[in-house]
């Protein structure tokens, strides 16, 4: 058990961090590319941190505290595509986004910190994805802001 434990706190703390690795790699890239594709016909630097932030905000942190307010509660779908097709704003700053993001990882992270080690085994059933744990979202959380991350980076090392 002991492993497991340590295994969530380093997930956690990796959690918290990716906002920094965001921020940093935003710096990175120069203000007027903000708004170019990332790879041919894909989404802008813009586009992802609003994808992210809003993901977090529509689907990851309300999922978390159905799971943990009800026994095995149903969690809806969240169709990112058609929310960003709806509500993307592209004049939105992009210190604001981040921000936003920062400030529901800090909700997402003090929830769970103060959560028992047996909650994280609660369980929510998803149209398409079935019954799965708080932890196992938090997995999927945290592997779709590192595949964001690692696609903002990667375009940086394609423009040296």
């Amino acid at each position: 058990m002991e492993n497991l434990y340590a295994y969530r706190q380093r997930m956690l703390a990796r959690f918290q961090a990716i906002v920094v690795d965001l921020e940093q790699a935003v710096d990175a890239l120069a203000q007027k590319d903000w708004h170019s594709p990332l790879e041919p016909d894909g989404w802008s630097l813009h586009q992802v941190l609003v994808h992210l932030r809003d993901a977090d905000a529509h689907a990851y942190l309300p999922r978390l505290l159905r799971i943990l307010a009800v026994d095995t509660p149903f969690v809806e779908n969240f169709d990112d595509e058609g929310w960003m097709i709806e509500h993307y704003n592209p004049d939105e700053p992009v210190s604001s986004i981040l921000a936003e993001y920062r400030e529901l990882r800090s909700s997402e992270i003090a929830c769970l910190e103060s959560i028992t080690p047996a909650d994280w085994s609660r369980k929510g059933r998803h149209p398409t994805l079935g019954l799965r744990t708080i932890q196992w979202w938090v997995e999927r959380s945290l592997a779709h802001s590192e595949e964001h991350l690692m696609q903002i980076q990667q375009s940086q090392s394609a423009d040296l």
